[in-house]
């Protein structure tokens, strides 16, 4: 197989007696990823808000396809790291006012891990601060139901205390299960 890979692209590996590697000019999509997740978690000593472009390669499964008992670990780490990442910048942004641009990271991350309090959390954060209470009660009540329906329990403290002064009383947005 390495034989044809040095057909279609000349030049991509480097390969010595022992060793076989890439070359030095080969930029890996996984190394930028990571640099961009620990930027977006730890942000720089200048600590501005950058709104950086996640790199291409960002959300994507590390290895897609291989069914290997090994890529278990780096893929959830990868996983975890970029749903950190997303969630920092969206809780940053939206901190300094920047609800519009916190949006786009916040949607990224309720999307990908819908069951993931925190960040719909978040959307509702965003929701009221634009003012659509409708918009934060249904995103709300959608959340609630899918817990209930897959999980069989009801959304936690926070994110009940965030919507429960906007819905009316008695609604079903804030009823708890006895």
């Amino acid at each position: 197989m390495l034989w044809r890979l040095r057909q279609v692209c000349p030049g991509f590996l480097e390969s010595t007696d022992q060793v076989l590697a890439l070359a030095d000019d080969v930029q890996v999509d996984l190394e930028a990823v990571n640099v961009w997740a620990a930027n977006g978690i730890s942000p720089s000593i200048t600590g501005t808000l950058d709104g950086a472009e996640p790199p291409p390669g960002a959300g994507l499964e590390l290895l897609p396809g291989w069914d290997e008992d090994w890529l278990t670990m780096p893929r959830e780490r990868l996983r975890m790291l970029q749903v950190q990442s997303y969630e920092a910048r969206a809780t940053r942004l939206l901190a300094a006012g920047r609800v519009a641009e916190a949006f786009r990271y916040a949607l990224h991350v309720a999307q990908s891990e819908p069951m993931r309090e925190s960040a719909q959390c978040l959307m509702l954060e965003i929701h009221l601060r634009q003012g659509n209470v409708s918009d934060a009660l249904r995103h709300y009540e959608a959340y609630r139901h899918m817990l209930s329906e897959e999980m069989g329990i009801e959304p936690g403290v926070r994110i009940t205390s965030l919507i429960a002064q906007y819905a009316p009383r008695g609604s079903v947005a804030i009823r708890r299960r006895r």
